[in-house]
């Protein structure tokens, strides 16, 4: 749940770069934490070492061994063998009820993590000395247990048996047993279904009320056992952990502290605020597994805090009690058009789109989230849909968006990296499958992690964002709303939400609302198939009015206009992209336009430090068309060919216009605008130091045919 903190964290250390590895998971070699760092001179050696050992343990040998999970409740059935499906594989297992485990003692630990045998409570009293180290065995009787039978690498048995030699230097141990446990927890993960599949069987054959469907909260320890070798399988790292949470930091073990007491006392003595015990239920449930019930929670949450809000914004607006009750009537029965009712009566926008250095989570709409989270509630409620327990991320990120949409009507709208510690932590507790894994006839493959080769590219986040920008404008995944949020982020210009959309014609509303220097602009945001026609353009300019006559200050509109979006980027039209009537209607009003395209080859142009941020941020607030060159330059001619043999282009220059060699010239390409230095001039075949206009002149270029074509502007540096 991303909002601001105001609990002290645990220790100042937490916040230090390396906070990230107090939350490793995996095998230390005797409770060390100290594990000596590889020097980077090493590293390529280190890593062909490891692949080298990945490839060798993937390709041992495989043993027939039973995967063991006690449930948490009986199945009263008689004891013996089932066959088990699920999608295409097929499993023998088998039910017993005479099963126990036994410790190494003196204690049974919590986790379980101690127990050295698992099987027929009978076996359980002849264990030899030698089978509990410590002499001191513990017995539990155990509920029903399932096991089935699988096949796993042979190694994981010894590599176990063999944990307690790890030394603390010795990186090849370390990663064979974090390598075995991940592969096992995978492997009992990926059997959780077929305990379901017996589980909901005899649910429907006996109505058992006791009996229930498990997910990794539920049965969070399984074994793996061969000729009386044991395995433990930890799930879940909040079950693994015998003792009171802790995190590793450069001052040691810590206790993990999530609020204070004095934080407990004050929320004991007032009510939490409606909606937020039901969207805390759904947090709990998706981390139990209950992935149904988590979406029904999360989208109740929502629906609290709407009516909630919706009577707060009535009842300060001097509303009766009645008049309340009349109103939230009016949309009992339609959902959205109480949320819009509410924006216009709050004159606030739903957020969206996000901007975020997530790459999938920038450009998310609330509303958009909001839909597709309700239309799951409905097949899960409605048309009897269960979400698979393997579909956590699509819940994660219904309950996510949801909980930044709560907190926006709660008015905490605060999300981001600077998002609550806790939730971080919690999710390091719950667990995961850690390896792909894919059902087959025969049973469960577990996969090798996928490691990038030494000479494979890794896109990074930036590059992904930047990928995404330039697809805002593309025919394909067209999103003006989006490509005009992020260009006013990479020119620094504050941007916020406009007021709620018209009922009328919801193309007309202020999108955003920008600030530079103590200016302000309303901005719309228009998008045409074709050019954008007069009438929607005097539209636009009487918006503009009503909100030049209620307000006290002067009003500036920057209009972006997003033409021949069916059409690919080439083929658009620059010069003639706005048509001289509707440039006329907008200089007339003094209103700024800039078409989509002018508008994000101006963020580049600032993000690749080609034009000065703050002559960009004063284009924004200039009366006419604006963007089509970079600021600062200004048309000095245009291409009339190009030469492939000599890689020079042939510019028309206009009257008085002078380009000599070590100036800096631009091209407006289609998706940037490109500067080079002049390295050559020629005039009929003459080499020159300048050229003045008018006149052909032929100037080396790095670009190539593809990249310049007849009549395309060439620019200078004013």
């Amino acid at each position: 749940m991303a909002k601001k903190r105001v609990t002290p964290v645990t220790s100042p250390s937490l916040s230090d770069p390396g906070f990230e590895n107090a939350f490793s998971i995996g095998f230390w070699p005797k409770g060390e934490r100290g594990i000596p760092h590889i020097p980077p001179e090493n590293w390529a050696e280190e890593c062909e070492r490891s692949e080298a050992e990945e490839s060798e343990w993937w390709s041992g040998p495989s043993v027939s061994s039973q995967l063991v999970v006690e449930l948490p409740f009986w199945l009263m059935v008689p004891e013996g063998r089932i066959s088990l499906a699920y999608k295409n594989t097929n499993l023998k297992a088998s039910v017993h009820h005479n099963f126990a485990e036994v410790s190494n003692g003196p204690s049974s630990l919590p986790s379980r993590c101690n127990v050295v045998f698992v099987g027929e409570a009978e076996g359980a009293s002849k264990l030899p000395e030698t089978h509990v180290p410590s002499g001191m065995p513990v017995y539990r009787p155990m509920k029903t247990v399932v096991a089935s039978e699988v096949e796993v690498l042979a190694d994981c048995f010894e590599a176990w048996n063999t944990r307690a030699d790890v030394a603390v230097d010795d990186r090849p141990g370390i990663r064979r047993m974090n390598r075995v446990m991940k592969y096992l927890e995978t492997l009992a993960w990926a059997h959780i279904p077929f305990a379901n599949r017996l589980i909901t069987s005899y649910r429907s054959t006996s109505h058992d009320p006791f009996a229930f469907e498990v997910s990794e909260w539920d049965v969070p320890v399984w074994y793996a056992i061969q000729d009386n070798k044991v395995v433990w399988i930890g799930l879940m790292p909040y079950w693994s952990d015998d003792f009171f949470p802790e995190v590793w930091s450069t001052t040691g073990r810590d206790p993990f502290v999530a609020t204070s007491l004095d934080e407990v006392q004050a929320q004991a003595e007032t009510d939490v605020a409606p909606g937020k015990l039901e969207l805390l239920d759904a947090l709990s449930l998706m981390y139990r597994g209950r992935y149904g019930d988590a979406v029904r929670s999360v989208i109740t949450a929502i629906e609290v805090a709407l009516e909630f809000q919706i009577r707060n914004v009535l009842a300060q607006k001097g509303h009766t009690d009645e008049q309340i009750e009349q109103e939230t009537e009016k949309t009992r029965d339609s959902f959205f058009d109480r949320l819009q009712r509410y924006e216009h009566l709050s004159q606030r926008r739903v957020p969206g789109p996000i901007l975020h250095c997530v790459p999938y989570i920038n450009g998310i709409r609330l509303r958009s989230e909001l839909d597709q989270t309700r239309r799951l509630r409905h097949k899960i409620v409605h048309e009897g849909n269960r979400v698979d327990l393997f579909e956590r991320g699509p819940i994660l990120r219904a309950f996510e968006t949801m909980s930044w949409l709560f907190e926006w009507l709660t008015g905490e709208d605060e999300h981001g990296p600077e998002g609550d510690r806790n939730y971080t932590f919690f999710s390091t507790l719950r667990g995961q499958p850690r390896l792909p894994f894919e059902y087959v006839e025969t049973g469960v493959r577990v996969h090798p992690e996928l490691i990038p080769k030494a000479d494979e590219s890794i896109v990074t986040a930036d590059e992904l964002i930047h990928r995404q920008y330039l697809r805002t404008t593309e025919c394909e995944s067209s999103d003006l709303d989006l490509c005009v949020r992020m260009s006013f982020e990479f020119i620094g210009i504050d941007c916020e939400e406009g007021p709620p959309e018209p009922l009328d014609r919801s193309e007309l509303a202020e999108r955003y609302v920008i600030r530079y220097s103590n200016r302000t602009a309303i901005v719309f945001c228009l998008e045409a198939d074709g050019l954008i026609d007069v009438a929607t353009t005097e539209a636009v300019v009487a918006r503009v009015a009503d909100q030049r006559q209620v307000s006290d200050s002067p009003v500036h509109a920057l209009v972006i206009v997003h033409h021949q979006r069916q059409s690919s980027k080439k083929s658009r039209l620059i010069e003639d992209a706005i048509p001289d009537n509707v440039q006329r209607v907008f200089e007339r009003e003094q209103l700024t336009t800039m078409t989509a395209l002018d508008l994000q080859l101006l963020a580049r142009a600032v993000d690749e430090k080609k034009c000065q941020a703050e002559l960009a941020r004063d284009m924004l607030f200039l009366p006419g068309r604006q963007g089509i060159a970079p600021p600062g330059f200004e048309c000095a001619g245009i291409v009339r060919k190009y030469y492939p043999a000599h890689s020079a282009a042939s510019i028309e220059l206009s009257a008085d216009k002078v380009i000599r060699r070590g100036d800096t010239i631009i091209y407006r390409l289609t998706d940037v605008f490109f500067d080079e230095t002049i390295t050559s001039i020629e005039i009929d075949g003459e080499k020159v130091e300048e050229a003045c206009g008018p006149c052909r002149a032929g100037v080396k270029t790095a670009l190539t045919k593809d990249y310049l074509w007849r009549g395309q502007r060439v620019y200078i540096r004013t």
